[in-house]
């Protein structure tokens, strides 16, 4: 069974993220219909895929979209800390003051906020003005309602994708932090994806598996006003300032200073901090999309939870054939600027 599961709970989102897959101009979800978008999971749809799943005590993680959007995503987490399990959520904390007292209540394990730099630069990226302020405001709200309950949790995570609007700001942004209740603060390198790859990986999927790719044209973001040089050294700046802050630093993934500039610049390699591998997600981790959807990779679906249980889907002959083919066929061709085999290693 897999350790994750990641609900995805909608494809809606108030905002409009520059580098954002999904929603960005050219995102993969803008060429959705109203039917598509609307089409989502039940609450009582959810709950009985954690019931299948529970007994292997696996992490359950919710997303978006905006994850806030979903209308019962409050009961669905109750649910799911009902049944004993972890339960982490990714938001874009615009939402997040509203709730912020039942969050603590309901003992909700983990709330990752993004936040992609100070106010100005993170307003810009997401596409709409006060979005600084209202995740702040998300933030001090939980903080609040944790020191009222007398609680530790949720524990408060930042993460910043890397992108060519605020990489010149990323010392100062994570300065700017001290005060916040957090307890990590991640820095993730911008995963994009060139014309080229994704041709290549569209053209593999449709003759091995006869599956469509839609996913990963919404990734062409090209890092062409990214600076590797002046990246480095920013980088380096955060790296060694990291025993000064309250909270931990993290940067995914984990590039060493010379591989920087091959990384924006398109070029192959494997970073040495990583295993070259079978990508180990599609062992360890699974996505659970709006519709029901199982899919363990992007664009690859195992089949749906409204026509079958989880279990059943799992192990089943999709399943088997795409483990294959990564483990005797190597990496597609999008796969070194994927998150996945960075985060499962």
């Amino acid at each position: 069974m897999p350790e994750n599961f990641t609900f995805f709970l909608t494809y809606r989102c108030d905002l409009r993220c520059k580098m954002c897959g999904q929603w960005k101009e050219g995102g993969y979800a803008r060429e959705f219909t109203p039917e598509v978008l609307r089409d989502e999971l039940s609450l009582e749809e959810l709950k009985r895929v954690v019931d299948d799943v529970a007994p292997a005590k696996p992490t359950i993680t919710l997303c978006g979209g905006e994850v806030l959007l979903y209308r019962d995503w409050l009961k669905f987490v109750e649910y799911v800390k009902s049944r004993g399990l972890v339960c982490w959520l990714i938001t874009n904390a615009t939402h997040l003051a509203d709730c912020a007292e039942r969050v603590v209540e309901l003992g909700l394990d983990m709330v990752a906020v993004s936040l992609d730099g100070p106010a100005e630069i993170h307003d810009e990226i997401r596409g709409r003005r006060g979005t600084f302020e209202k995740a702040m405001s998300g933030l001090r709200a939980v903080t609040a309602a944790k020191k009222a309950a007398k609680s530790d949790f949720p524990e408060m995570h930042i993460q910043c994708a890397i992108s060519d609007i605020n990489y010149r700001h990323l010392y100062d942004f994570v300065m700017s932090l001290k005060h916040l209740d957090i307890r990590f603060f991640n820095l993730t390198h911008l995963f994009y994806q060139t014309a080229s790859a994704v041709e290549k990986h569209r053209e593999l999927f449709k003759r091995l598996f006869n599956m469509e790719t839609v996913h990963w044209a919404g990734y062409n973001y090209p890092p062409d006003g990214i600076d590797p040089e002046l990246l480095r050294r920013e980088l380096g700046r955060v790296w060694a300032a990291r025993n000064e802050l309250p909270f931990d630093v993290t940067i995914t993934p984990e590039l060493a200073e010379d591989e920087i500039e091959p990384y924006y610049r398109g070029k192959d390699f494997y970073p040495k901090a990583y295993k070259e591998q079978p990508c180990p997600a599609v062992w360890l981790s699974v996505y659970i999309l709006p519709n029901g959807d199982v899919s363990p990779c992007p664009d690859y679906v195992l089949g749906n939870v409204r026509d079958e249980s989880f279990l059943t889907l799992w192990n089943n002959e999709k399943a088997r054939a795409l483990r294959c083919r990564l483990e005797n066929g190597g990496a597609f061709p999008v796969c070194l600027r994927c998150c996945a085999p960075y985060l499962y290693q």
